[in-house]
C-alpha cells in the first residue's frame, strides 16, 4: 500500500524548516506546506485557530445563504425547519467544536450566523434586537455555540486520556498553553474534573446549562421550554399560525409592539388586547372565544408585571419558575386564528368573510361566528400581527 505524497505536506509550527531537502517520502520530497486540511479541519504553521474560525464563519455564511429561503417559508412546517436547520446549519458549525470551545471569543461570529437562522424562524428582520435570543435558543431547543463548543471539549478531554494515541500524551502535558492544561482548568472551575467514568457524563449533563452566556440559560433549563412549533409537524395545516405563535412567545410581536415600549405596563394597558388593541371588557359579550385568547394575552403581561413574564424580554426572572401553560380552550382558538392567518385579507371583502365564517365553523363551533365582531377582531389581530412583523 502506497501513500501519495500528493495527500502528505509538512508543517513548520512556530519556525522553519532549515534542510528541507531530508523531507522525503517514497523517493519523494514532502512538500513544505503553511496551512493542511485534516478532516475538513484547517490547520495552519501557526495553529491559528482566529484563521480556522474565520474559515468556519464563511462556510457558515455560505451554507446560511443557500437555505435562507426555506427557514422562513411559512408554507414548511416550522418543526420540519427547525431539524433542518440543527442537521444542515448546526451540525457544519459545530463540527470542530472542540477545539474551539469555552472560548466565548471564537464562537461569537458563527453564533451571529446561527441567531440570524433563528430569527428567520418568526419572521423578524436580522437586525432586529427586540427578539432576546435567549427565548429563541430555549423555544427550538437550539442551544448557544458557546454552550456546545464547552460540552464537546468536555467530553473529549475526558475520553481523550485512555486512547492509545498521541493524544493520550498530550492530554498530561502541563507546559503554558496546550490544550489538554486549559480543559484541566476550566473543568476545574466547573466542578468536573476528578469525577469517575460513570458519573461524568452524568454529571456535565446536569451542569451543561453552566457553559452558557448568562444566568438566563442555566435558571430555565432549556430541555423542559413549552415548545409549541412542535405540534406544526403532527397539524401541517396549522404550521403558519404557529409560527405567528412562536414569534409572540418569543417577543416578536406583543413584546416589540407593547411591552417594549411601556415598560412594566399599566392599568389601561393590562386591560387591552396587545394585539387588536381592544379592551376585554367591551368585547365579553360579542366574543366569548376570542375573549378567552384575548385574556391568556392578558394574563401573561400580568405574569411580565410579577416578574415571570420577563422570560419573554430575557431579561433576569428573578427566581420564578417558567410554568406559563395554555390551556385546552385557548389553544383551540390559536388553532382557529392559526387557520385565518393563511388566508389574504387586504380588504373586507364578502368572499373571504365567507373563507373566515367557513373556518370558523369549522374549528370553533362556540363562537357565534355570525357577529361581524367577531370578524373584525380576527381582521386587526392579523393586520396588527403582520405590522409588527414588517416593522421589525
Amino acid at each position: 500500500m502506497s501513500f501519495g505524497i500528493s495527500k502528505c505536506g509538512a508543517l513548520a509550527v512556530g519556525g522553519s524548516f532549515e534542510h528541507p531537502d531530508i523531507l522525503e517520502l517514497q523517493v519523494q520530497r514532502v512538500p513544505i506546506v503553511k496551512e493542511y486540511w485534516y478532516l475538513g479541519v484547517l490547520i495552519n504553521d501557526e495553529l491559528d485557530l482566529l484563521k480556522f474560525c474565520r474559515h468556519k464563519v464563511e462556510k457558515a455564511e455560505a451554507c446560511y445563504t443557500n437555505i435562507r429561503r426555506l427557514l422562513s417559508s411559512k408554507s414548511v412546517p416550522m418543526a420540519s425547519r427547525v431539524l433542518f436547520l440543527r442537521g444542515v446549519l448546526e451540525a457544519r458549525m459545530r463540527y470542530g467544536g472542540e477545539i474551539l470551545g469555552m472560548y466565548r471569543d471564537r464562537s461569537r461570529s458563527l453564533q451571529r450566523v446561527l441567531n440570524n437562522g433563528l430569527k428567520n424562524f418568526i419572521g423578524v428582520s436580522e437586525r432586529a434586537t427586540i427578539v432576546k435570543m435567549g427565548n429563541l435558543w430555549l423555544e427550538f431547543e437550539v442551544p448557544p455555540l458557546y454552550a456546545s463548543f464547552g460540552y464537546a471539549r468536555a467530553r473529549a478531554y475526558q475520553k481523550f486520556q485512555d486512547v492509545s494515541t498521541p493524544i493520550a500524551l498530550l492530554l498530561k502535558d502541563r507546559s503554558n498553553g496546550p490544550w489538554g492544561k486549559v480543559s484541566n482548568g476550566w473543568l476545574n472551575r466547573m466542578g468536573l474534573e476528578g469525577k469517575s467514568k460513570d458519573d461524568f457524563l452524568s454529571t456535565l449533563t446536569m451542569n451543561q446549562a453552566k457553559f452558557s452566556l448568562g444566568s438566563f440559560y442555566i435558571k430555565y433549563e432549556f430541555q423542559k421550554s413549552n415548545r409549541y412549533w412542535k405540534i406544526g409537524s403532527k397539524y401541517s395545516s396549522y404550521s403558519v399560525g404557529l409560527t405567528w405563535y412562536a414569534a409572540w412567545r418569543c417577543g416578536g410581536i406583543w413584546n416589540s409592539y407593547l411591552a417594549h415600549k411601556v415598560g412594566r405596563g399599566n392599568d389601561d394597558i393590562k386591560c387591552k388586547c396587545p394585539l387588536c388593541r381592544l379592551h376585554s371588557t367591551n368585547s365579553q359579550s360579542e366574543s366569548p372565544g376570542l375573549k378567552t385568547l384575548s385574556d391568556n394575552l392578558y394574563q401573561r403581561l400580568d405574569l411580565y408585571t410579577e416578574s415571570m413574564g420577563i422570560y419573554l424580554l430575557g431579561g433576569n426572572p428573578g427566581g420564578h419558575p417558567r410554568t406559563t401553560q395554555m390551556g385546552a380552550e385557548d389553544f383551540e382558538i390559536v388553532l382557529t386564528v392559526s387557520k385565518f392567518l393563511q388566508l389574504a385579507m387586504p380588504t373586507y371583502t364578502a368572499k373571504l368573510l365567507g373563507h373566515v365564517k367557513s373556518s370558523l365553523k369549522t374549528q370553533v363551533l362556540r363562537i357565534r361566528f355570525e357577529s361581524v365582531p367577531v370578524i373584525r377582531m380576527l381582521v386587526d389581530l392579523w393586520y396588527a400581527s403582520r405590522v409588527v412583523l414588517s416593522e421589525h
